[in-house]
């Protein structure tokens, strides 16, 4: 990422599940981006984002920040991102031959994450947030990826709560293709756009 977008890169060692389940990862990923804005960093120059749970993560850190007075990096960049921890995405069965980790495994993930609290709390689903108010958003999904109706189920919401989306579904690719970077020339060609994303905001 920091080769292809030419800017550092920090990542978050943030809590896991179920050892430290909600909200610890949370907690960690806004003392994180507090760190940021308290050593020197403008909030203009910050780009949030993350991968799959991260990408869900990133988007209830946006929604914790905005709700807590920060305020909002430039941008966010999600990619496949878990944004519904109760499952209902039809995607998930669909690809469930193609993703059979997914297809069985975030149900019983998603009750270790959320350990008795409801799945339809922001913070833990943002689907179910408000989005108003949050910075640009970058979506990628692939066309075979069981997340992609979270994707595209976020994109819709924060277009219609007036939030800048660029969303994009790769044809014939599974959940969280860019961890192939450069072994993959669609990968590859993914982290470009990323990189032209952000230029553009900068």
């Amino acid at each position: 990422l920091s080769k292809y977008m030419k800017v550092n890169v920090l990542g978050i060692e943030y809590s896991l599940a179920p050892e430290k389940p909600f909200p610890a990862a949370l907690e960690d990923a806004i003392k994180g981006y507090d760190w940021l804005l308290s050593n020197g960093f403008e909030s203009n120059e910050i780009f949030m984002g993350g991968a799959s749970a991260g990408g869900g993560l990133a988007m209830a850190t946006l929604l914790k920040a905005r709700d807590l007075g920060l305020e909002n990096p430039k941008a966010a960049i999600l990619i496949s991102p878990w944004v519904d921890l109760t499952c209902r995405a039809k995607s998930i069965k669909k690809f469930r031959d193609l993703e059979p980790e997914l297809g069985t495994g975030l149900k019983p993930i998603s009750y270790l994450y959320s350990k008795g609290e409801s799945k339809k709390n922001p913070y833990v689903s943002p689907l179910f947030g408000d989005l108003n108010g949050l910075p640009p958003l970058l979506i990628h999904a692939g066309s075979h990826d069981g997340l992609l109706d979270d994707a595209k189920n976020l994109a819709d919401k924060a277009r219609d709560q007036g939030i800048e989306v660029e969303f994009k579904i790769w044809e014939n690719m599974p959940h969280d293709f860019h961890k192939y970077g450069d072994n993959h020339p669609t990968g590859k060609q993914a982290f470009e756009e990323i990189a032209v994303f952000i230029n553009k905001h900068l």
